[in-house]
């Protein structure tokens, strides 16, 4: 049998060419590595990292960390490291 009256289902027609497209804006939050725009620099995130770190590290601590994790690549071992992430304030 078939179905009596209109369809309940919206129908889907081609919009005309002279109809602006709208197209969502990508915001990107600061320090997202995937966008250009919004990747921290390195000032940026040494900054942001003393601010988190100041909670739990000493300032000597801190400025060892800073100093290893810029040099990760030259590291044979992170030991060090995560020795001093690990020693507290």
């Amino acid at each position: 049998m078939g179905r009596k009256g209109p369809s309940k289902h919206v129908k889907r027609h081609k919009s005309p060419s002279f109809w602006p497209v709208n197209r969502k804006e990508k915001v990107w939050a600061k320090g997202d590595y995937f966008s250009e725009e919004a990747r921290m620099k390195d000032e940026e995130l040494e900054a942001k990292f003393r601010i988190n770190a100041a909670k739990v590290l000493s300032q000597e601590n801190i400025d060892n960390a800073v100093r290893a994790i810029f040099e990760l690549e030259k590291m044979g071992d992170i030991s060090e490291l995560l020795a001093i992430l690990s020693s507290q304030g």
